[in-house]
């Protein structure tokens, strides 16, 4: 958990997420969030609480895509559909801004 409340942390990457809000900064959580939750756009646009990730695959799967993604050494998924891969001209090796929506990353804290 990181600052301002509301916030998780990997490495130097913070991430807004509410389901943090109530947890005290410093404590160790796990974190998921669905790859239908991940927001994909083009770099060079603004969006509040992005960061680049390296586009690393690219899997069909009927009605939608699922692209591998990497950024800070935090590895994860988002499903798009076909088209919407097309205008992000997603191919391994491109970068693209993600969003994770804050609303929607799962929290769980973390157990030793």
């Amino acid at each position: 958990i990181h600052t301002p409340a509301g916030h998780i942390a990997f490495k130097d990457l913070v991430i807004p997420a509410n389901a943090a809000r109530p947890l005290l900064y410093g404590e160790e959580v796990d974190v998921f969030i669905r790859p239908e939750d991940v927001e994909l756009h083009p770099m060079g646009q603004l969006v509040a609480g992005s960061f680049p990730a390296k586009v690393t695959g690219v899997e069909f799967l009927g009605p939608i895509c699922r692209i591998g993604l990497e950024a800070h050494g935090l590895r994860f998924e988002a499903d798009v559909a076909p088209v919407r891969l097309a205008d992000l001209k997603a191919l391994p090796g491109v970068t693209l801004l993600v969003r994770f929506c804050p609303e929607r990353l799962l929290i769980f804290r973390a157990h030793d």
